[in-house]
């Protein structure tokens, strides 16, 4: 579902930076690739040779820096409740265990 997301909003961004910097339709797709290749990198995946080159350009540059910031923080969140809540979970886990455990061993009940 997340990964989903990501797509989605890479692609989003990409058609955003084709919008934006315009361009003839008869190279649609060199220059969606790009923006493409743009769009994957400001989420840290990797270096790029595509940089601004307008005013417009810069600003949605900005914005989308700081939309990928807020984004990572939020799958960084997810992640680390997730991490929290499984060990949670363990922790539950190996309560119940020891409470059987001596339930068991005061009734002279083998265990395993």
């Amino acid at each position: 579902q997340m990964l989903v997301a990501f797509l989605l909003l890479t692609h989003l961004i990409a058609c955003g930076w084709e919008w934006i910097s315009g361009g003839s339709d008869d190279q649609f797709m060199e220059r969606y690739s790009a923006a493409l290749y743009w769009s994957l990198a400001q989420w840290g995946l990797g270096a790029t040779d595509v940089y601004p080159s307008g005013e417009a350009e810069h600003i949605y540059a900005s914005v989308v820096a700081v939309l990928s910031m807020v984004m990572f923080a939020a799958f960084l969140s997810t992640v680390l409740s997730g991490m929290a809540r499984l060990q949670q979970l363990l922790r539950t886990q190996r309560e119940q265990e020891e409470r059987l455990r001596s339930y068991l061993l005061s009734r002279r009940i083998s265990w395993p």
